[in-house]
This record gives structure tokens, sequence and C-alpha cells, in this order.
């Protein structure tokens, strides 16, 4: 299959969202780590390694809706949207 005119196809799609699943395996390995690994992780150790791992998901969550939308062409990768926006400048409609 050929990629579309920003450079994804279905398979990139499938790769995103196989790599959001990888944050659960992530997840359960730090849940092993921190129970049942040779030192218990401290309140402050327990903290940064979710603080960190929901900052890894989230980055992934949009990474994975950047591909959606560029494999169905929705939002700023639409090109009616982005015909629309170079003809008319929505920040000048809002009020000061």
């Amino acid at each position: 299959m050929n990629k579309n005119r920003w450079g994804v196809d279905r398979f990139d799609l499938e790769d995103q969202i196989m790599s959001y699943y990888q944050s659960c395996r992530d997840l359960e390995l730090l849940a092993e780590m921190m129970y049942d690994g040779p030192e218990p992780y401290t309140a402050d150790q327990t903290h940064t390694a979710l603080t960190g791992l929901a900052a890894i998901m989230e980055a992934r969550a949009n990474k994975l809706n950047d591909v959606f939308m560029k494999l169905f062409e929705l939002e700023n990768y639409n090109r009616q949207t982005r015909d629309w926006n170079d003809w008319f400048n929505v920040e000048e409609l809002e009020p000061n």
C-alpha cells in the first residue's frame, strides 16, 4: 500500500498502536520491580517513576493521534481545512 501525501499508511498507524501497548508492559515491569525487586522503591522513587511513565504514555498517545490525523487527513491535515485557514485568518475574529 502506498503512503498518503503526509507520508503515512495503515501500517504506520498499526505501529503506533502497538507502541502505545508497550506502555502496558512498561507498567507491568515497573510494578514488578517496585514490589518484587531486590530493593523496594521509596515514595520519591515511586513518584518519579510513575510521573516519567505518564509522560512517555502521553507522548505515545500524541504520536498515535498525529499519525491517525495524517492517515485520515483530519483537522490540520485536511486540505479543505488548510485552504480555509489560508484564506480566512481566525485570529482576526477573536475579541480583544
